[in-house]
Parts: structure tokens; sequence; C-alpha cells
């Protein structure tokens, strides 16, 4: 029987691992150009972002050279003060990145600064003349084509060329006004990069990349040239990092990436993993907008293996709410360092979260966190501040039947190995767990996860269980120890309302009258057929066994006996089946394999119902008083035995049915005396002594059938009077109703495989015909109950 602890949720206060009592995930929300127009509309944005459990906000400032912030370079946008470009320049009369700036501090969460940086106009309409907008002052600023054309008003966004100087010192002056101007906690750059490989043959780069190459040209230099404009691009994200860092240490510097890295790289001549391993950026938002899941996973796998020293966001188009949820769960199962969702429009429109966005928050965003530290900002050479990647959470059973125990399990990956100080798992019921949290060690196991320590039993009325992984890596190389702890989001489960079992079929006939049953060690299924003195055995597959019927055993002296009024069934560790026979006061024993009789035991009381433990001891209830007798091994060898008595009472009561958890150490009496099962208590290991507790684990109706343990401690009672057989947890806790088999019968008794994954309910009357039940989870995580 395996180890399953219960612990108490009075708020077991978690204090320890250094003080990290933080989820650390960054729950990132895109807000666009256009999803403002007012300071009213901004406090709205941030309320509900909040809300909606984000952490940080990306205010887009900036969209093609223009700006929603004040400015000294660049014109307000004409979107704050008008609906169409004729507006250009128009003081809106307030400052969205000021409020925002001031209203996200106040109401306590990041905001970043998004600005597009390449884009210089975008539209089929150009600014106004007198506009002083890019693309009337500095046309020539501007990508050109394969044949040198600059690209003319289309659709699109027109960008400016990477390869030409001055632009570069423009963005760059732009990223550090708003910097130096405005209290934002990070800058947030999108279109960081070329507008496809076939731009930009400005005169200008065409030039610089003859004078780099010796005269090169883009035809001759194919590779060279491709390589040169990813360079013009990285610089100035070097720039734009080493700027605002030097005018803000604190301040997180991130981009907006393309999904697929190698597009990225050699399409657009963004090369994102060659930034972050060089360290001139902070955090890659990847876009990760695809719903083939292969390539999902292949892009989140890519990019966190070559995410060098930095923090890796995976991010969610928010626009197909069908799928939302389930690409949420799957980037947060998967080991990224946050994810993000473009944008605020999908799930607020009008200001009013969608049925997607609250469900978010419902199932992932329940409690606040805080991003993790960028720990490389004070550590510079450090090569290790992340700590490992922590993927793959889950429970087993994965849907969590109420009252079942289960285990957590997650992979943890370090770059130098396993996880030095091992990986921890701090758990609640309905509660965050960094403040009413169970701490467990989750020991490294074969084939590269962890797994708790022991198996997990909750009450059985939790909605939802929350778990925090821990993984932690002496940082050797710094000397600071545990420097490098990574600490998951707040995972969650719903527990599932399933029945934990179903009704499979009916199987062979029972009899009418029957008394109890049990499973043997191959799987056979043993019935007392009490009416007709006989015990039927029917193989796993529902035929009767070849030895089949038994209808004679043996007494004590060794001589044939007829089964009449067969009371009890049991199977023994050591391979023997023991039948309690009520009017003989005689336990019956055959060869569990052949069916064989053996000599059986002769008793000084009426026997009931029989039971053994694992050590092979054996447990018989008295079947015409409130007792039960025990022996210390095997009454056929002679063993001692002890009889514990209950409570005295006037009239005359039956015991009707007696179980025992495996161990031996708790042993569950039915009995007619107040109609109800007893729960007595072992004093100790191998001890005769047993202590009935006050509780008792449940009423029944009177003439009440059997009560049976599984190994893994579950208590099956048989209420015939009731027709329903009611499945407790070894705590007390009722798991189910077992009652729906179709027909309905009077339970007697229940047989029950040693894994648990099928039992057997006999009936005593009415429908003859055995149920078996299945149980839901078995089949797949049968190792539960071992």
């Amino acid at each position: 029987m395996f180890r399953h602890y219960v612990f108490s949720f009075a708020l077991i206060f978690f204090a320890a691992l250094g003080g990290a009592g933080n989820a650390d995930e960054i729950r990132a929300i895109w807000v666009t150009r256009w999803d403002y127009k007012s300071a009213a509309d901004v406090r709205s944005i941030i309320d509900n972002s909040i809300a909606l459990g984000f952490n940080m906000i990306l205010f887009q400032c900036r969209g093609n050279a223009t700006a929603f912030y004040h400015s000294d370079i660049e014109p307000w946008a004409w979107e704050l003060t008008g609906t169409t470009p004729a507006s250009l320049g128009a003081d809106p009369g307030w400052d969205p990145l000021a409020v925002a700036a001031s209203y996200a501090r106040e109401r306590g969460i990041e905001l970043h600064a998004f600005i597009n940086v390449y884009p210089g106009w975008h539209g089929t309409a150009p600014p106004p003349l007198d506009a002083p907008q890019l693309y009337n002052t500095h046309r020539d600023w501007f990508v050109a084509d394969n044949t040198g054309t600059t690209v003319p008003l289309n659709t699109n966004y027109l960008y400016l060329s990477p390869g030409i100087p001055a632009v570069q010192d423009y963005l760059f002056n732009i990223a550090m006004e708003i910097i130096e101007n405005y209290d934002v906690a990070g800058l947030h750059l999108d279109h960081m990069r070329y507008p496809g490989a076939g731009y930009s043959y400005d005169a200008v780069s065409l030039q610089r990349f003859a004078e780099a190459t010796g005269g090169g040209t883009p035809q001759t230099m194919p590779a060279e040239w491709s390589q040169w404009r990813r360079e013009q691009v990285s610089a100035l994200m070097r720039r734009i990092y080493q700027g605002a860092h030097s005018r803000k240490p604190s301040i997180m510097v991130s981009v907006s990436t393309e999904g697929s890295y190698a597009g990225g790289r050699d399409t657009f001549f963004q090369d994102a993993y060659a930034w972050m391993k060089e360290g001139i950026l902070d955090v890659s938002f990847k876009k990760t907008y695809n719903l083939n899941a292969a390539i999902l996973v292949q892009w989140i796998s890519d990019g966190l293996s070559n995410r060098g020293n930095r923090q890796f966001v995976a991010a969610v188009d928010a626009s197909d709410a069908s799928v939302v949820q389930q690409l949420t769960g799957a980037i947060r199962s998967m080991g990224t360092d946050g994810i993000a969702f473009f944008s605020y429009a999908y799930l607020c429109p009008s200001h009013k979260p969608t049925s997607t966005a609250l469900a978010i928050q419902q199932n992932f965003f329940v409690f606040p966190d805080i991003r993790p530290p960028m720990l490389w900002l004070n550590a510079p050479d450090d090569d290790d501040a992340l700590g490992p990647i922590i993927s793959g959470p889950r429970a087993e059973p994965a849907s969590l039947p109420q009252g079942l125990p289960f285990r957590l399990i997650c992979g943890a990956r370090d770059e130098s190995g396993i996880p030095d100080k091992g990986v921890r798992v701090l758990w609640a019921a309905d509660a965050d767990p960094r403040l009413s949290g169970v701490l467990m060690n989750m020991p490294y196991q074969t084939g590269n996860y962890y797994c708790s320590e022991f198996a997990i039993s909750i009450p059985v009325t939790t909605n939802r269980l929350y778990y925090q992984i821990h993984a932690s890596d002496n940082d050797a190389e710094n000397g600071v120890a545990d420097r490098a702890m990574r600490i998951s989001p707040i995972f969650s489960i719903k527990t599932s309302p399933n029945l934990i079992y179903n009704f499979h079929a009916t199987g062979g006939t029972a009899g009418a009258n029957s008394q109890y049953g049990a499973v043997d060690g191959a799987g056979r299924i043993w019935v007392c057929d009490s009416a007709n003195s006989r015990i039927v055995i029917y193989d796993p597959n529902g035929t009767q066994a070849f030895f089949s019927p038994i209808t004679t055993g043996r007494d004590a002296a060794g001589q044939p006996i007829s089964l009449q009024n067969l009371a009890g069934i049991c199977h023994a560790p050591d391979g023997t089946i023991w039948a309690s026979l009520e009017k003989m006061k005689m336990l019956a024993r055959f060869e569990s394999a052949t069916g064989k009789p053996l000599n059986g035991v002769a008793l000084t009381f009426n026997p009931g119902d029989v039971d053994a433990d694992y050590a092979g001891e054996i447990f018989a209830a008295h079947r015409t008083q409130n007792a039960w007798t025990f022996w210390t091994g095997s009454p056929a060898d002679g063993a001692t035995s002890a009889t514990i008595t209950g409570p005295d009472y006037p009239v005359f009561h039956l015991s009707r049915a007696v179980g025992c958890t495996k161990d031996g150490g708790r042993v569950y009496q039915t009995s007619d005396a107040d109609r109800s099962v007893w729960i007595w208590e072992r004093a100790g290991a191998g001890s005769k002594v047993f202590t009935r507790k006050q509780s008792r684990l449940c009423a029944v109706s009177s003439f009440a059938g059997g009560v049976d343990v599984a190994n893994n401690g579950w208590v099956f009672v048989s209420d015939s009077g009731n027709k329903v057989v009611r499945l407790y947890s070894p705590e007390g806790a009722l798991l189910q109703e077992i009652k729906s088999g179709n027909p309905a019968i009077e339970p007697c008794g229940v047989a029950i495989k040693p894994d648990a994954s099928m039992i057997y309910i006999i009936p005593s009357s009415g429908e003859p015909n055995i149920q078996v039940w299945s149980h839901a989870e078995t089949s797949a995580h049968s190792w539960l109950f071992k």
C-alpha cells in the first residue's frame, strides 16, 4: 500500500526558500494606440488589466513616426484629435503616456512604453504637406526595394532604412527621450527589423556596404549583404539597450520578436538569439502566433534553448477566442518566463472583459504575482542567473477526481545539470499556496522528471488545487547559494466531479442470497453462493474457472464437509482462500490456484465475514454477537488469537462484516447495534490491543452488507437496504455513492482487484448478476494504487 499524507490547511505558512514569496511570471498585455482616446480610457485599461491578473502593460505610444506622448522630436499623432491624418500635430490637450505611467504607478502595475521602431508612415494617404513628419522631411530615409526605388505609399507600413546612420541616430534619440522624460518600467520595441529580404537597397546603404566589403554588391556578395543588414539592426539594438540602462539601470528593454527565428533572422534580419546571448536584450517576446501544435512547441523549445542568460516570453494572439485558453495552458506549462496577449482590444472590447478574458483570470491568473527579477543587471558577467527551466507540471491522475490521492510531477532542466538543491512543490487546496501552502520535496525520477515525494490527499470538497514549483541551482561560480532559483507560475487544476468508478458491465451469476466475494492473486473472483451451499469462481474474462463450483471443504481433521451457511470469504497473501461457515463454526480453506480443499479451522463462535492483511493475519466477525476475532498469523498454523468486543447491548445484535487495512492497523466493523460502521485502531504493529474510535465511519440501514477495504485504504460499505455501495477515503471522506448500475441491486459485498482498477459488487438478493465497475483513471495511472 502506498503512503499518502493529509495536511491541515489551517494556515501552514510558507516562509522558506530565501524569501521567495511570489510567483515569477510575466503576464503582459499589449495595448495598441487604437485602444484609447481619452484619459478615462487609459485608466479603464489599467483597471481592467489589473482585474484580469496582468502584471505588465505594454502601452503603445509611437506608431509610425508620430507620438502619443509630448515629444520634442515628432508630431502628435492624428488619432488623438481626429479621424484622418489632416489633424496630425494637433495638441490633444493631454499626454497619454504621462497619464498611463502615473496611474499605473498608483495602481501598482508595471507600464512599459511600447514603440514601433522602424515604421515611418502608414497607409495610402500622405501626411499633410506642412506637417513636420518624416515622410515630408526625410523621404530619403525610407527603404528602397531591390531596384533602388523608394517604396511608395501602400496599405502597409513604410519603413525607415536601418542602414542609414541618420536614421539610427534619430531612432536612438526617440527611445532616450521617452526614458528620460517618463516614469516607465520598461521600453518595448516592435518592428525592430527590416520589412523583408527585398529591402533596403537605398543609395546610402549600398555605398556603406561597398565600403565595408571593398566594393561588394548585393549581387556579388549576397550572404555578406544579408549579414550586413542584420548588423545594422543589431547596432541600433545595442545602442538603445546600453543607452537605456545607462540612464535608468533597472529598466527592462524588451523586443517583440518573430515566431520563427530563422524567418526573423533570414527574412527580416532580426537576430534575436544573438541579442540575448550578447546581453543587449532583457526579454524576448516571441510572437508564437501559430495554431499548429508541432510548430508552436518547436518555436518555444527553440526559444528556451537559445535565450542565453535572458528571459523569454511567448505571445498569444487573442483574436481567436476558441483557442486562447488552450494556448495559454500549453505555453505556461513549457517553462517560459511568462506569457503575453495581443491585444487588449480582443480581450476587453469597449473596456468590457470577454468571457475568454475572464476565463484566463479564473483559470490561470487567480492570484497576483510579480515578474521574475533580472538578476544579470547586478552581475553582468554571471552566465547562470536564470535557474532551471520548469516544464510539464501536472498531476497524476490528470483529471484529479475529488478525493483521489494524487502526485504532482514536473520536468526541471538546468544547463549545468540536475538542479543542485533539487525541486520542491508548494501546494494548497482552494487557496494561494504562498500564504497557506504545504511544501514537499520532489525527488528526481528516471525519465528526467521530478515527482512529489508522497501521494497527496486533499479534502473531497476541494474545487481547485493550486501549486508552484521551486527549482534551485547553487550559483557556485559566483559563490551565491540559491541565486539562480526558478519559481514557477502558480498552476491550478480543477478537481473533476467525474465518478471514480463507472458502471462497466454485469458479470457472472452470484446466486440468490449470496454472501460476499473476494479476488485472488490471479484476478479470479470468488463468490459465496450461500443459497446453493457452494463457492462460484470466475476467471477475469467472466467465464467460470475450471475448478468451479466448489461444493465441499474439509474440517479441522481433514474430513469432507458441505459448504452450508457460507457467511464470508477472503484471499490471504499465502495464496489461500478462507471461507466462513456460520452454523458449523468453521473456517474452510482452499488453494486459490486449483480450488483444492485444505484442512479447516474449528471455532467457538458463529463467524460472519472474514478478511486478511498483508502479514497473513485473519480477521473474523462474530455473526451473533457484537465482537470480532483476529489471529496473529494463520489459524491453521496455531497462531494465537484475540477477541475484540464492542459495547454491551441488552438485546441480540449482529456483527455482520469485518474489513481490515492491509497493514492490519485498522479494522472496520458493521454492526446492527447502532446501524453503523465502527472503526477500531490498533495500538501498534503486532499489538493485540484495538481501541474503538468515538467517531463512526457512517450509518447504514438495518441488515447492512459487508465492509471491504482496498489496498490503497479506500473503504467500500455495502448498504443493501438503501441499494448503494458507499466509497470512503481512509480519512472518512465520502468519495462516491455507487448505485447507478442497471438494474439496481441490493449489495452484500464488494470484491476488489489488488490495484483497485475494477470492483465487483456482489448482490444479496434480487438481481443475481454480479456488477462490474471500472476505475476511470486506473488504466493509465495504475501506479497510484500500488
